[in-house]
């Protein structure tokens, strides 16, 4: 799996998602760390010691294409994100402001802001056996 830790745009908040140890325990069990360029700063994790841990240091990534596109800026706090299964639209969890961004994967803008009345913290997708759609007839 690939792993993003990207840098809290908020001002004043210093705290960052992964430590370096946090990150070495993911890539030691086979997963991929990409750290954003300054994201551990604020806690005294400069990008070295990510780099040391193993994990690469990049701007935003876009995925189709492994290269650096754009910074987009979402609400306080972004903690999760799930997309559309056409990929067109990806939704973050905002979890300090209580809102779910809708950004266009296409334009990389934010299309929309839903608020939701509480701290989103995770989406999730709930996968059933084939057999299991009798259950809703």
């Amino acid at each position: 799996m690939r792993i993003g830790v990207p840098k809290e745009i908020k001002t004043d908040e210093y705290r960052v998602a992964l430590t370096p140890a946090g990150a070495r325990e993911l890539i030691q069990r086979g997963h991929e760390v990409l750290v954003e360029t300054t994201a551990g700063e604020g806690s005294a994790f400069p990008d070295e010691q990510y780099e040391r841990a193993g994990a690469s240091i990049v701007s935003v990534i876009a995925t189709a294409t492994n290269a650096v596109s754009t910074t987009i800026s979402v609400g306080h706090g972004p903690v999760g994100v799930a997309f559309t299964p056409d990929g067109s639209k990806a939704y973050v969890a905002n979890q300090f402001d209580h809102t779910v961004s809708v950004i266009a994967t296409a334009s990389n803008t934010v299309v929309a802001t839903i608020d939701v009345g509480a701290s989103p913290i995770a989406f999730g997708i709930f996968i059933l056996p084939r057999f299991a759609g009798a259950l809703f007839r």
